[in-house]
């Protein structure tokens, strides 16, 4: 393999390891917004810690959730889980219905 194949062989590898992180990270942010919805009972901490997720973040979106609409919460959850990560057409709707789905749940 000369060099430059082994280069782009790199290059493919840290762009799947990449692409498996921020599937990861998207998965990790549903699955918060799914267990705050269904356990309201959980703290913020508690569910930082449940979801591997940083705690500062998970109380500044329940700090949120007594006064924010849903487009603020979205908004709040792209800037601090989601910097610079693109959502597919079906990542944007899943995240609106849960997000939708929370705000219900504590009225």
């Amino acid at each position: 393999m000369s060099t430059l194949e082994q280069l782009l062989e790199m290059g493919r590898k840290e762009g799947r390891q990449q692409g498996q992180e921020v599937g990861k990270l998207k998965a990790r942010i549903f699955n918060l917004l799914k267990t705050a919805t269904r356990f309201p009972q959980m703290n913020a901490v508690d569910l930082a810690d449940f979801t591997e997720l940083g705690a500062e973040k998970v109380i500044g979106l329940f700090d949120l959730l007594t006064a924010a609409d849903q487009q603020e919460l979205l908004h709040y959850i792209q800037a601090a889980f989601l910097p610079e990560i693109k959502l597919s057409t079906e990542e944007s709707t899943k995240l609106d219905q849960l997000v939708a789905d929370l705000l219900d749940s504590r009225r």
